[in-house]
């Protein structure tokens, strides 16, 4: 007897059912090592915010450069005021030691500082006056000589002849005396031998050590160098007669924020240096007017100069910095009158 056939049917039924009985399901199981994740999460958040922390910084510092950059790259305006009218050329000028050479100056300078002075506060150049009064002169920094002075005209033609315009300097000392009758003994002095000097032929007398920054004192510059006019006045070529001013006389109490303050001064924590009346009363009095900036480096002249533009063109002034590194300030910045003299004042030998 045959046996009986089973149902195809049934087969694929028990296949399909197979199938799904070994199919495989997802499941989501908790990590074995927890902390090691965590601390991966961690890490790639802590740099993803360090890398914006520090974007935002270097894109700061970026800024302030190029911030930085813009202030160092301003030039002056020489249209921003009227500037007082001045008998002078506009000259760069270094001082020398008496007898120096002046080749390394003849292709960047038009003039040279002739110092009269030594630092110990005595006389480079032979005078009749210090015969008069006793006072022997130095011997010459770059000579070997001793018991007589340099003659002065010979030292003025000398850097004549080169194309090169004279400017001697001279400290007065008699604002520092410690009693009325030696200060009328110095000032009378010192007039004396500026007049003595001038027959030199020199260009330009440049005064340093004047009183100023008040009204007193500001007279008593004016009444020195009109006694000083009076006594060369005769001379067939006197020289022009300049004074050296402070920083200080030019800042004024004004914050840039007040009323009235110059519009050239953009921030209201700097101070104007321009509204005072000591420069514009020397500007009237002397042939020109000269700035002491020796105090200052080149980071501090940098950020201090224009500040002072108004002034340099307002006042004509000339800039007096400590040194030819300094000077390179002023001059990139189209502030071209600048004169190089190092930091040394006479002491009170008269």
């Amino acid at each position: 007897m045959a046996m009986p056939l089973r149902s195809s049917k049934d087969g694929t039924g028990r296949r399909r059912y197979a199938r799904r009985s070994t199919k495989s399901r997802l499941t989501i199981r908790p990590p074995r090592h927890p902390g090691r994740l965590i601390a991966i999460v961690c890490t790639v958040v802590l740099t993803v915010v360090v890398a914006l922390i520090w974007g935002s910084v270097l894109d700061r510092r970026s800024e302030a450069y190029r911030e930085q950059e813009s202030a160092r790259d301003w030039m002056l305006d020489e249209g921003i005021t009227t500037p007082h009218p001045v008998a002078v050329p506009d000259v760069r000028a270094a001082a020398i030691l008496p007898e120096q050479n002046t080749a390394p100056f003849l292709s960047d300078y038009g003039g040279i500082l002739v110092p009269l002075r030594a630092p110990d506060g005595g006389l480079y150049f032979a005078s009749e006056v210090a015969d008069e009064a006793g006072i022997l002169p130095v011997a010459p920094p770059l000579s070997d000589a001793s018991g007589a002075g340099l003659s002065l005209t010979d030292e003025v033609h000398r850097i004549a002849r080169r194309g090169l315009r004279v400017i001697a300097t001279f400290t007065v000392t008699y604002p520092d005396a410690p009693d009325a009758a030696t200060r009328a003994y110095r000032r009378g002095l010192e007039l004396a031998l500026l007049a003595d000097y001038a027959a030199s032929g020199m260009d330009d007398l440049l005064i340093l050590g004047l009183p100023c920054g008040h009204d007193a004192a500001d007279r008593e510059a004016v009444a020195f160098v009109a006694d000083l006019r009076a006594l060369i006045g005769s001379l067939p070529k006197p020289p022009t007669v300049g004074c050296v001013l402070p920083l200080s006389v030019f800042r004024s109490d004004k914050d840039a924020s007040a009323e009235g303050a110059d519009p050239t001064e953009e921030t209201e924590e700097t101070p104007l240096y321009a509204g005072r009346l000591t420069p514009g009363r020397m500007a009237e009095a002397f042939d020109f007017v000269v700035l002491d900036l020796r105090a200052e480096t080149v980071e501090s002249a940098e950020a201090l100069l224009p500040h002072l533009a108004y002034a340099y063109v307002r006042y004509s002034l000339r800039i007096l910095v400590a040194d030819g590194e300094v000077a390179t300030v002023p001059i990139r910045h189209g502030l071209e009158r600048v004169f190089e003299m190092p930091v040394d004042p006479p002491s009170d030998a008269t």
